[in-house]
């Protein structure tokens, strides 16, 4: 585990796509069209790049960070969420994998014919990749304050 410090270090690193699509909103609303387009086209790679680094390593940053007061109650809340990502990821890529296989064998999925299943399975295989460790941290976290509430009463 890493020390609790390394929790701030996590969400800078998380930050910075959202601080680059914030740039690129900014000049969005001070340059011209032309140059505008002219920018997304040529740096577009730089803030998809930062997004499918930067949020799955601060997001293990954050995951892999203790708390400031680490005991067994909270590895405890830690082993749920473990088992709680790993039954919805499970259970996600069975429901893509039923679905696509379905599409495919019975002949609904032609890429020939434009369709664009893959594309939208290849995105979202995108997207669970990137915010697993985010989504692991906030359940974490809903877990550790529902606790933590419990045992004030």
């Amino acid at each position: 585990m890493l020390p609790h410090k390394c929790q701030t270090v996590g969400w800078i690193i998380i930050a910075i796509p959202f601080i680059l699509l914030g740039i690129l909103l900014l000049l969005q609303l001070l340059c011209a069209e032309s140059q505008f387009t002219h920018l997304v086209e040529r740096y577009s790679w730089i803030l998809i790049s930062s997004l499918y680094l930067c949020v799955p390593i601060g997001g293990a940053i954050l995951c892999f960070s203790k708390e400031k007061e680490e005991d067994e109650m909270i590895m405890s809340i830690r082993l749920k969420t473990i088992g709680i990502m790993a039954i919805a990821e499970l259970l996600i890529c069975v429901v893509l994998f039923c679905y696509w296989g379905l599409n495919t064998t019975f002949g609904f999925y032609n890429p020939a014919a434009g369709s664009t299943d893959y594309i939208f399975f290849r995105y979202l295989g995108h997207f669970i990749f990137c915010f697993q460790f985010p989504v692991y941290f906030l359940i974490f976290k809903l877990l550790l304050y529902i606790n933590r509430k419990r045992n004030e009463e």
